[in-house]
C-alpha cells in the first residue's frame, strides 16, 4: 500500500513540476533595435457573449457582434522624429497571439514566435512577415532545431526551445535555441529564405 502511495505522490509531483498556467495574452509592442520601427501585436478578441453562444442551444438569439472573432493581428509604425506613422495592419498567422515578435531596423520584415500557451508546437513556431506585412513563410520547430525535440524542456502545454531572438548585423535572423545542458545560435536568411 505504501508503495502505491509514494509512486502515486510522485506523480503528483513530477506532473506539478511541468504544469504551466497561462494568464490571458495581452496586447505588446516591440520595437526595431534602432528604436525606429514598432510592431503592435493584438491577441485575438473574443466578444463578450462569445462563449455563451459557443454554448447555447438557442443560437439564434445572439447577435453578429456576439458571435464574430476579431483574429490576431499586427500593426507596424514607422516612428519619425515625435510622429508614429502607421504602415500596415495586418492579420497574423497565429490563432490567439504569438508569443514574441522583432521588427527589422528598416521595417523591411518581422518576425514572430511560438503561440500563446503553446510554444513549441504547431507549423507556426517561427513565421516570416514582409514589408507589407504579408507571410513569407512558416516553421515547425522539428524542420529547423539543431536538437531533438525530446532533448528540450517539455511541459503539459510546451516545449521550452528559445532562448532568444533578434535581427543581426548582418540581416540574419538569429535564433537561440536552448536545452537544459546546451545552447545552440541558428540563423535565417530572409533573402533566400533558408536556415544557415
Amino acid at each position: 500500500m505504501k508503495k502505491y502511495l509514494l509512486a502515486a505522490l510522485s506523480l503528483i509531483i513530477v506532473y506539478n513540476l511541468y504544469a504551466d498556467t497561462w494568464q490571458p495574452p495581452t496586447i505588446k509592442t516591440y520595437f526595431s533595435q534602432n528604436g525606429k520601427y514598432m510592431i503592435k501585436v493584438i491577441p485575438t478578441e473574443y466578444p463578450d457573449k462569445y462563449w455563451d453562444w459557443k454554448q447555447s442551444k438557442e443560437k439564434k438569439k445572439y447577435s453578429k457582434s456576439d458571435t464574430t472573432l476579431i483574429p490576431c493581428h499586427a500593426i507596424l509604425y514607422h516612428i519619425y522624429k515625435n510622429d508614429t506613422i502607421h504602415i500596415w495592419n495586418k492579420p497574423l498567422v497565429n490563432r490567439v497571439a504569438p508569443i514574441s515578435a522583432i521588427v527589422a531596423n528598416d521595417g523591411s520584415s518581422i518576425a514572430t514566435f511560438d503561440n500563446w500557451s503553446n510554444l513549441g508546437y504547431g507549423n507556426d513556431v517561427f513565421v516570416i512577415y514582409n514589408e507589407n506585412g504579408e507571410l513569407i513563410n512558416k516553421y515547425e520547430l522539428e524542420f529547423f532545431s539543431p536538437f531533438d525535440i525530446d532533448d528540450y524542456m517539455i511541459s503539459v502545454s510546451s516545449i521550452w526551445w528559445r532562448c532568444g531572438e533578434k535581427y543581426s548585423k548582418s540581416g540574419l535572423i538569429e535564433i537561440c535555441c536552448a536545452t537544459a545542458e546546451s545552447e545552440k545560435l541558428i540563423y535565417y536568411n530572409i533573402q533566400t529564405k533558408e536556415f544557415e
